[in-house]
């Protein structure tokens, strides 16, 4: 069996192989990147010989492209994946697949170095979960990660390394609660582990239903203290230190 070469060190196990691209064949391929996959792999080849081809689709420059590209890719790949989430389980495979979504759109907008493939979007988790429930997320060229998707199953381990990479950040929560449970807040400056709230009004106010003991408070939270499961459902963590409480908002 032919040994393929890794592009880069061993140890950066997120960069792309042309071994990964020959394994992910094997899987299920959508319509839109097949042609693309087989395409590369084929031009990736070490021998040069156009005779090993099936067709005479074979180009020489094609495959300088692709394996400078590659390269490019797993520049980024190594600037920010490898250096901020080496702790964390990677989906390599979604990796593998937004690659191959880009260069199936070559010939619209070619990408030449690897800050055209940013925003990059990954998929990660708390290695020890065994689930691998992950969350997305999206990284800037210039290193700034946000939250891309969220996920309900995903652990509160996996949030909270989440959150120390996004750091510390003062941020105004409202939350449509019970009068008993809102009181208790007030009086200790602690919101329960486990609790709702949104960084949106509009949205913690939709909780209220008729005949419901509920009122709508506001306060200042850490935002590590979170779990975006989305851009509007937030959960804390732990119990969670908070400040400027107000009510009847």
């Amino acid at each position: 069996m032919k040994a393929y070469k890794p592009l880069l060190k061993e140890n950066e196990t997120n960069s792309i192989t042309i071994k990964n691209l020959k394994e992910y064949e094997k899987g299920y391929v959508s319509n839109d990147i097949s042609f693309i996959l087989s395409y590369i792999i084929d031009h990736y080849d070490e021998n040069d010989d156009a005779e090993n081809f099936k067709d005479d689709t074979y180009n020489p420059e094609l495959k300088k492209y692709y394996r400078m590209i590659i390269n490019e890719y797993n520049k980024a790949i190594n600037i920010y994946i490898n250096k901020y989430f080496s702790h964390m389980y990677v989906n390599k495979k979604d990796l593998i697949t937004r690659f191959l979504e880009t260069m199936s759109s070559i010939e619209k907008q070619s990408p030449q170095t690897y800050k055209d493939f940013f925003p990059i979007i990954i998929y990660v988790a708390d290695k020890q979960d065994p689930h691998k429930m992950t969350i997305g997320l999206r990284i800037e060229l210039d290193g700034k990660i946000n939250i891309f998707e969220g996920n309900d199953e995903a652990t509160d381990k996996t949030y909270l390394l989440i959150n120390k990479l996004l750091g510390s950040k003062p941020v105004k929560i409202y939350g449509m609660h019970t009068l008993n449970l809102i009181n208790k807040i007030k009086e200790t400056k602690i919101i329960p582990k486990g609790l709702y709230v949104s960084p949106n009004k509009q949205y913690a106010s939709g909780h209220w239903r008729i005949g419901q003991d509920r009122e709508m408070f506001s306060g200042i939270i850490d935002i590590a203290d979170v779990r975006q499961e989305s851009d509007v459902d937030w959960i804390t963590i732990e119990d969670t230190e908070i400040k400027n409480v107000m009510t009847g908002i």
